[in-house]
């Protein structure tokens, strides 16, 4: 169970996708040592650009997207993460389109179960069974998303005009970096910022692009995939801070 574990990290790390997961036998888990886990981040801390890959082909990770790929003709996903690939908020973005008609979507975790807390006394078993668990749920909770009490319908609007129209105006997937020119440029990355990653579930095809934090890099055409995804994950976020849930009061 531990190099299980290790192996969703690096996974949501992007050390291994899911499809290489998916096809590491068990007897291959249970050798993936502790040696091999720390070289692997280490080497994921010391080459960030590099290691950022511009465009990915996986495959579907989780029910939620299963259902999405058989219920829309295309589906794109935002969430981020934490600098060592945690699920930190818990927050994730699912925008369908059928024909001419775009559904917005949220899962989210209305509690706040950070592991700085105390959730009992210090160094009890309570204590650490919840940090246990909530550290669990943050490696894997993205590959066990399901249709349940946290999903939530949003939105839905014709295309024509829409949030999804002014993604694909300059769509991101055929976008395309030089990362050796990107690293001679030297930008000072910020040490603890989040990862970005937006996933594109079509009927046939899962496309990835995973980032780390663009908003450090400077509007230049050589950084024109990492503005483009600050700009979208900008709309993004405003777009559902303006249309949000109603609850009972």
């Amino acid at each position: 169970m531990r190099n299980l574990l290790l192996l969703l990290f690096l996974n949501l790390c992007g050390v291994l996708s899911y499809s290489q997961i998916k096809k590491i036998d068990k007897k291959h888990i249970q050798n993936y040592s502790l040696i091999e886990f720390k070289d692997s981040i280490i080497n994921f801390q010391q080459s960030k650009v590099s290691f950022q890959k511009t465009l990915s082909v996986d495959t579907i990770s989780n029910q939620l997207e299963k259902i999405f790929q058989e219920s829309f003709d295309s589906t794109i996903i935002y969430y981020p993460t934490s600098t060592f690939g945690l699920v930190n908020d818990r927050e994730f973005f699912f925008i369908g389109k059928k024909n001419d008609s775009i559904y917005y979507y949220r899962y989210f975790s209305p509690i706040d179960e950070t592991n700085n807390r105390k959730f009992g006394p210090k160094g009890s078993l309570i204590d650490k069974l919840y940090n246990k668990r909530n550290f669990y749920k943050k490696i894997t909770f993205y590959h066990n998303l399901t249709f349940d009490d946290r999903f939530y319908f949003i939105y839905s609007e014709s295309s024509k005009g829409s949030l999804w129209e002014k993604i694909q105006s300059d769509n991101i997937w055929n976008l395309s970096e030089n990362e050796s020119e990107i690293k001679e440029q030297g930008v000072e990355e910020t040490s603890d910022g989040p990862y970005y990653t937006y996933r594109l579930i079509t009927k046939g095809e899962v496309y990835q692009i995973y980032l780390y934090y663009p908003e450090d890099y400077p509007i230049s055409k050589i950084f024109h995939l990492r503005n483009r995804i600050s700009d979208v994950t900008k709309w993004i976020k405003e777009f559902y801070s303006n249309h949000k849930l109603d609850f009972k009061k």
